[in-house]
């Protein structure tokens, strides 16, 4: 039990030294990054338990899910956005799960997805 806690405490430590270099760095750093670590794989597996990833996001889907960001977007956004053209390598594999909550999770406010935008 001891050394489960600690695990998780260690975990959660890590997770937190993320977001403070993601702050540090920006949003628009990690699109790069992510972009990179795509561009290197064969085939991608996501799972999306709570958001799209920005892969599938529309530029409006993006723009809302980065509002609440305290610093500039609009790197990212365009970040977002220029990753998906990994989408058409025909070299690529893709593989995603979305949970219910992350395929309804209504991001963009005062708008609710209906099943067929899904």
């Amino acid at each position: 039990m001891v050394a489960e806690v600690a695990h998780l405490a260690r975990v959660a430590n890590t997770e937190w030294r993320n977001l403070r270099e993601l702050r540090r760095k920006g949003l628009g750093t990690r699109q790069a990054e992510l972009k990179a670590l795509e561009s290197s794989c064969t085939h991608m597996r996501y799972f999306l338990l709570s958001m799209i990833t920005g892969l599938l996001a529309t530029p409006e889907y993006a723009r809302a899910s980065l509002s609440n960001s305290p610093v500039d977007t609009s790197r990212a956004v365009a970040g977002k956005l220029e990753r998906q053209a990994i989408l058409y390598d025909q070299s690529k594999r893709f593989t995603f799960l979305l949970t219910e909550q992350a395929v309804r999770w209504p991001v963009v406010i005062g708008r609710r997805p209906a099943v067929h935008d899904l």
